[in-house]
């Protein structure tokens, strides 16, 4: 199993940060590895999806876990490989604290890992700061 996570500690309200995650659309927004992103229906369990790494090839993914309001985590395959995108929040005594993983298990967990690890573990501060800025935005 391979895994990178970045957990940040911001001034966001909750609501904002979980109306950015619930609009799939918008997260190219705040994620710049991503070309696009697209869902069928709303965000939720057992919800279907489909995203596009720039320069790299569509994922579709599966909503495999969902609890309104705090997290929510979606499931795809890549390179053989089951790859886990974990979002999560929790209050603190700044505000929120969230927190984004990816998680790659399977045989081929080690190669995606040396593949795609640094630029992922690069990207994960990256996109939640951008996610509580934009969240901030009315």
């Amino acid at each position: 199993m391979w895994h990178a996570q970045h957990t940040l500690e911001t001034t966001t309200a909750p609501e904002f940060i979980w109306r950015c995650w619930m609009n799939v659309q918008g997260w190219p927004d705040w994620d710049d590895g991503l070309e696009w992103a697209t869902l069928q229906g709303s965000l939720g369990a057992g919800s279907l999806g489909a995203m596009k790494y720039r320069g790299g090839k569509r994922v579709a993914f599966c909503v495999i876990e969902f609890t309104e309001g705090s997290s929510f985590t979606c499931l795809g395959r890549s390179m053989g490989t089951d790859v886990r995108f974990v979002h999560r929040m929790e209050p603190c005594s700044l505000g929120t604290k969230l927190t984004h993983r990816v998680e790659a298990q399977g045989p081929m967990a080690w190669l995606l890992g040396l593949i795609l690890g640094r630029r992922i573990r690069e990207s994960l501060p990256i996109a939640a700061r951008k996610l509580a800025h934009l969240a901030e935005k009315p």
